[in-house]
């Protein structure tokens, strides 16, 4: 484990790969290729993951159903390929969709 890297080095690895598949050329390749992947309502929910919210918590914020949220955050993981939630929270952090 890298110190003060609470998920290890298993999810680097992921990251680094998740990253590579994205344009480097880009500026920002982690939003573009959630951009390539993610519908705008998907990216909505991941900016919602991203600040912490849960499920119940993102239904309420956008109006929805809750098993329409685990569908979308279902959706997110498989599309992502990422493994936890954790993840794509992070991503959403990276990517900057989160303020």
């Amino acid at each position: 484990m890298v110190p003060g890297h609470c998920l290890g080095a298993w999810p680097g690895r992921w990251w680094r790969g998740f990253l590579d598949a994205a344009d480097s050329s880009a500026a920002n390749p982690s939003l573009l290729l959630i951009q390539k992947q993610l519908t705008p309502r998907q990216q909505e929910v991941l900016a919602l993951i991203g600040r912490g919210l849960t499920n119940p918590q993102i239904a309420h914020a956008l109006d929805v159903g809750l098993a329409t949220v685990k569908d979308h955050v279902q959706t997110i993981l498989t599309k992502l390929g990422a493994p936890s939630r954790v993840l794509v929270a992070r991503l959403a952090w990276e990517a900057r969709l989160v303020a």
